[in-house]
C-alpha cells in the first residue's frame, strides 16, 4: 500500500493516497513512515488538524525521528502558529543538533515573531552545517511573507 499511496500522492490523487496509507497503518499501526506520509496527504488536503494528529502519532512512536517534527513545524508555520513550530524545532535540535533543516525551519518561525537575533543565530548555525546562506535567507523571507 505504501508504494501505491506514494504513487497516488505524486499524481495528486490525494483521496486514494490517503486510503492506501490508512490501509498500510491498519497492517502496521507503529509505522512512523506511514503516519508521516498520511500527515503529508492530510496537509495537502488542507485537513490541518488531521495532519497534526498524524505527525504527533509518528513522533510519539519514534521521538528521535526528526522528520515528522519538521513536517509538523512547517505546517504550524504555514498556518501562522509560530510558537508550536519553534517548540517542535527546539526538540528536533535536541535530538539531532547537526540537522541543518531544523535550524532553517525554526528561523522561519522566529523571523515571523520578529525575534531577529535568534533567527540570525539559527541561520548562522545552519550555514555552519553546510546550508547556503542565500538559500536559507530566501526561505526565511518567503516564510515571513506568508500568513
Amino acid at each position: 500500500y505504501t508504494n501505491r499511496g506514494t504513487g497516488f500522492h505524486a499524481q495528486s490523487d490525494l483521496q486514494r493516497a490517503s486510503a492506501d496509507f490508512e490501509r498500510a497503518l491498519a497492517i502496521d499501526p507503529a509505522s512512523v513512515a506511514e503516519w508521516n506520509n498520511l500527515g503529508v496527504v492530510h496537509e495537502d488536503l488542507e485537513e490541518f488538524e488531521a495532519a497534526v494528529e498524524d505527525y504527533s502519532q509518528a513522533v510519539f512512536i519514534e521521538p528521535e525521528n526528526v522528520d515528522p517534527r519538521i513536517n509538523q513545524a512547517l505546517l504550524y508555520t504555514t498556518v501562522g502558529k509560530y510558537a508550536p513550530a519553534i517548540s517542535d524545532m527546539d526538540l528536533a535540535v535536541q535530538v539531532n543538533h547537526t540537522y541543518a533543516k531544523a535550524y532553517v525551519v525554526r528561523t522561519s518561525a522566529l523571523a515571523n515573531l520578529e525575534l531577529d537575533a535568534q533567527s540570525q543565530a539559527d541561520i548562522d548555525q545552519a550555514v555552519s552545517l553546510g546550508v547556503d546562506r542565500a538559500k536559507a535567507e530566501t526561505t526565511v523571507a518567503k516564510s515571513a511573507s506568508s500568513p
